[in-house]
């Protein structure tokens, strides 16, 4: 099923169910994009399907969206202390893994408490 999905957005599936960028034709929905099919969340399989890493990426964040708001609700100065922390204005955050980990952990022990 999920190949038949994929083959209708112009991508072809390759015989061993894995999807090869260089196989995709056209895009459908996005024809004047580059035809790489990289807008992809969840890759073909055989009987299921794999998510992607971009996909894996958008569920971490929305957990941590729901978090966030879960701390401000008892908390609002923690939450926004937490934010300022790794976000420090609208083009600059922190990108460091470590970082990031140990304030996610931070938040985590908040709302334990």
């Amino acid at each position: 099923m999920t190949a038949v999905v994929m083959e209708a957005f112009g991508c072809q599936v390759a015989p061993n169910d894995r999807i090869d960028a260089t196989l995709c034709q056209t895009d459908a929905l996005f024809n004047v994009l580059p035809q790489t099919c990289d807008m992809w969340t969840i890759w073909p399989g055989y009987h299921k399907v794999y998510p992607s890493i971009r996909l894996a990426a958008m569920r971490d964040g929305i957990r941590d969206y729901e978090l966030l708001r879960m701390l401000e609700v008892r908390s609002s100065s923690d939450a926004d202390a937490l934010c300022r922390r790794i976000v420090t204005d609208q083009y600059n955050y922190t990108a460091d893994v470590k970082t990031f980990r140990a304030e996610r952990k931070n938040l985590l022990e908040l709302l334990s408490n």
